[in-house]
């Protein structure tokens, strides 16, 4: 089951990566986004070689981020996407 996690729970996993796993929805994007936004300028910080995702499940990506809006936010933001399948619970994309 994928829930929501601080980053630092996550960080080291991968090696050079940082997930923030967050199981959003379209009235938690707001949150996500600024969670997204907030870690990233940490990151940038105190640990510069590493690469942070934003981990959505596949509804959420083909409802809200393959929209144009949600491709502009994307591209706006420089959102890295890790898009899961909640129900089989792997992998389905990285969008780097």
């Amino acid at each position: 089951m994928v829930k929501n996690l601080p980053f630092d729970c996550l960080c080291g996993i991968l090696y050079k990566t940082c997930v923030i796993l967050l199981s959003i929805n379209i009235t938690s994007l707001e949150n996500a986004l600024g969670q997204y936004i907030l870690y990233q300028n940490i990151i940038e910080e105190i640990e510069p070689d590493r690469t942070l995702y934003l981990a959505v499940h596949e509804e959420v990506f083909l409802t809200v981020f393959e929209e144009s809006l949600g491709r502009m936010i994307i591209a706006k933001n420089h959102l890295k996407l890790l898009i899961f399948n909640r129900t089989e619970e792997v992998i389905v994309k990285w969008n780097a």
